[in-house]
């Protein structure tokens, strides 16, 4: 799998409902990249809240905040909208002034799902009648996006923590379903597993994401979902969080290093799965933080990237220096040892 580095604007367009995991609408999308030209950031508001005066301020200085922690050097402003924004979009300018303090350089851009121009501009050659068409369908057949891009602000806390009463819910949360291992190992366990589940959707709240994150300080539960990532079936899963060593378990992981024939990741798969990390450590305590970290330096792999994984291991280090995963995945990745399936003929490995 090779890196996929991004070209223009509009591969950039493209690329921010993975970087976001779903596509914006009516909406104002902040990216920042770093000097290297990675993302490190990707931030979205609604435009409504934007057209109002005093929400748009504060907005556009919570935006200015995060790109500032993320260390971005230039930011794009997309503005997704079906409305007539080829003059100016009011929103943009709205929190245009805190963000173009922010950073060296500022773009502004708009999107209207299958086209997309630069509000204002006059040049027929950057900006024709109507706008240039998204690529949408270039950077999905071309070549996956690098999931090092997408993981960059959660290893280095690019997105910076919840709001504090969300990681106080979460905090409560996670103690309170940690506690009731208690009453049975197992079908806590079980439990837990489920609990990951729910955690999964975009709207879930503070509690079902503590809970996840309590779910998975158990080893078990964590190298369940490791399983399913690397395409064990249902059986498989059952094995690992009741602690058998059975042949389905074995042959997903001796599958992954092993067997070129093992079908790669899907791309929308690993966006979800990182998104998610990312979600959890914003919610989560340092000191619960290093399963989280290791889990996505897991998919990094998985997916190919073997510099993001080891960044992210690196990260997950950082929190608890003696996570044997986090050392595990970064002996891997140190070794440059790539995914079985990036062995099959017409593939590469990131180097």
């Amino acid at each position: 799998m090779q890196t996929r580095h991004l070209t223009g604007p509009g591969e950039l367009i493209a690329a921010i409902p993975a970087l976001l995991g779903f596509t914006p609408r009516e909406s104002v999308v902040a990216v920042g990249l770093d000097g290297a030209g990675e993302v490190v950031a990707a931030l979205r508001v609604d435009r409504s809240d934007a057209g109002v005066a005093e929400v748009a301020a504060s907005l556009g200085r919570t935006m200015a905040a995060r790109l500032r922690a993320a260390s971005a050097r230039r930011a794009f402003l997309v503005t997704f909208t079906v409305d007539d924004v080829s003059l100016a979009c009011p929103a943009v300018e709205a929190l245009r002034p805190e963000v173009e303090a922010s950073v060296e350089r500022l773009d502004v851009w708009a999107c209207d799902g299958d086209r997309y121009l630069s509000p204002g501009c006059a040049d027929p050659v950057c900006c024709p009648v109507g706008g240039r068409a998204v690529p949408w369908r270039s950077l999905r057949t071309d070549g996956p996006m690098s999931a090092s891009a997408l993981a960059h602000a959660l290893t280095d806390d690019g997105d910076g923590p919840a709001a504090p009463s969300r990681r106080r819910s979460a905090a409560r949360a996670a103690d309170r379903w940690w506690s009731k291992r208690a009453g049975g190992l197992d079908a806590w366990r079980c439990d837990a597993w489920q609990r990951c589940a729910e955690s999964f959707p975009l709207d879930a709240g503070a509690p079902e994401i503590g809970r996840a994150i309590a779910g998975l300080q158990d080893v078990r539960v964590r190298d369940a979902l490791i399983v399913e990532w690397l395409g064990g079936s249902d059986d498989a899963v059952a094995d690992t969080l009741f602690g058998r060593q059975s042949p389905a378990v074995a042959d997903v992981l001796d599958g992954a290093m092993r067997d070129p024939g093992r079908e790669p990741p899907g791309e929308a798969a690993v966006a979800a799965s990182l998104r998610w990390c990312r979600r959890l450590v914003a919610h989560g305590r340092r000191r619960e933080q290093a399963p989280v970290l290791a889990l996505a330096a897991v998919v990094l792999w998985w997916s190919g990237d073997i510099p993001g994984a080891r960044q992210s291991a690196e990260a997950a280090l950082r929190r608890d220096p003696r996570y044997s995963l986090s050392r595990l995945v970064h002996e891997v990745a140190e070794a440059g040892i790539a995914p079985a399936w990036t062995r099959r003929p017409g593939t590469g490995s990131l180097t």
